[in-house]
Formats: structure tokens, sequence, C-alpha cells
């Protein structure tokens, strides 16, 4: 399995997930021309499907384009088309429920509920048909016990760091209002480290902290958290996005 986080951010989110048989996007949420770019059109004909985490514009922005120009399988919860049916005029609309689970090829997805302020929102858990399991946790303002069980079985984690808890306080660019709902729909720094320790970083393969905000957060900030919390296992974490394909250890 690889993967590859080519957007993570407020600003556009877009991460690739391939085995020698299937490629998948999670989420497009960057313009075509950028997705283009960054994977080549050869390898956007391959793409199996889409899966669609939440309708909001840094998650589907590229999803209307790219199904124009290949008509990709886009996996998306009724109530999110609906909310956003205008921008979908060209996507090959399939189901997506939570806990029910689709096998694309050689990978097994299972979508699972995460709290957010839209209609539905989903991380999922993706697992190789070799068995390495891959969780993928973002734009969630809670880990629940459940999604912590989710993330337990995970090898590899892609989770959600969006905010520095002082940075987001003293950022002067967001009315009171924006910085609630932030804190209460996002995952700050502080509260996935602290998952994770309850977790056991030891538990996991390899860890992609994400959706870091370009304005109330930063990579430096975020690493040197890192370092202090968990020395010693600093080698396990990669910070998303990245340039190209990270590719996951076999069993």
């Amino acid at each position: 399995m690889q993967i590859f986080p080519i957007a993570s951010s407020s600003d556009g989110n877009c991460t690739l997930v391939k085995t020698s048989t299937t490629s998948i996007l999670i989420d497009c949420g960057i313009i075509y021309k950028q997705l283009k770019n960054l994977l080549s059109k050869e390898q956007l004909k391959l793409l199996d499907a889409v899966f669609v985490t939440h309708e909001h514009s840094d998650h589907i922005k590229g999803l209307n384009m790219l199904g124009k120009r290949f008509n990709t399988p886009v996996y998306i919860n009724k109530q999110s088309y609906i909310a956003r049916a205008h921008q979908f005029s060209n996507i090959d609309n399939r189901s997506l429920e939570a806990e029910c689970e689709i096998q694309i090829k050689d990978l097994t997805i299972t979508p699972f509920e995460v709290q957010h302020d839209t209609v539905n929102t989903f991380g999922f858990n993706i697992t190789e048909e070799k068995g390495k399991v891959f969780c993928f946790i973002t734009d969630t303002g809670n880990i629940t016990k459940q999604n912590k069980s989710q993330m337990a079985e995970a090898d590899v984690l892609l989770i959600e760091c969006n905010y520095d808890e002082e940075m987001l306080r003293k950022y002067p660019g967001y009315p009171n209002y924006l910085k609630t709902r932030i804190a209460e729909f996002h995952l700050s720094n502080q509260q996935a480290l602290d998952k994770l320790e309850e977790i056991g970083v030891e538990t996991f393969d390899m860890i992609i902290p994400a959706h870091l905000s370009p304005r109330t957060n930063n990579p430096q900030l975020l690493w040197a958290e890192l370092s202090k919390r968990f020395p010693g296992m600093i080698d396990k974490f990669i910070l998303a996005p990245q340039t190209g394909p990270i590719r996951v250890r076999e069993r």
C-alpha cells in the first residue's frame, strides 16, 4: 500500500491510497488543474473511486470536473450529496453509509461517523488484502470511544491536527464565533496527541498528522510538540501534505 497526502489543510484536502491493483482518492478538495499537475492525467484515468468524507468545499472542490473528465465513481453519503447537489452535476454518485463495507478490488473501505458540523461526516478504515489497515480521521471535534477503537485497529493512522490552541485564541483574523466553531468541530494538536498517547504510539507503524491550518498552526510548532511528547518515537511521524507517495511496510 502507498499513501499520498496530496493536499491537507483548511484550504484543500485530497489523499491518494494505492496498491498494485487499486487506486482511490479520499476527498477531492483541490481544483482539477492542481490535481492533474500533482498526479498526472494518466494516474487520474486509473482511479477506481473517490470517497468523500463530507460536503465542505475544501473536500469536494475538484469533484465535478474530475467526474466530467473521467466519470470516476464517487462514494458520498446521500444527505451530503443533496446538500451540494448543484455542485455534483457530473459525478457518478454511489451510496456511502456508516459501517457499510465497500470492496474495491483488493481494498475494503469501512466508513465510520465522526463529529463535525455537516449532515454527515466520515472517517475511513481501509484494509488491504495483505492485511495492512489505514485509518483516516479528520474534521472531527471529538474522538469518541468508538473512534478510538477504530484508530487502534490501524497500522497507519492519518489524524487531524488542525490548530494550536494558543495560536487560535490569539489569531486576529477570525471572529469569536468562528474560533468557537473551529474548537468545537476540529481537533487541536493537543487533543490529537492526547489520543495518540492513550492508544500508544508504539502500536502504529506510521502516523501522519494532517489538515494543519495555515493560519492557526504550523509544522515547526507541531514537530516540536511531537518531539517533546514522544521522544524516541519521532521517526514514526510524517507530516501531511507530502510531495510523493509514502510506502507502507508489508506485514
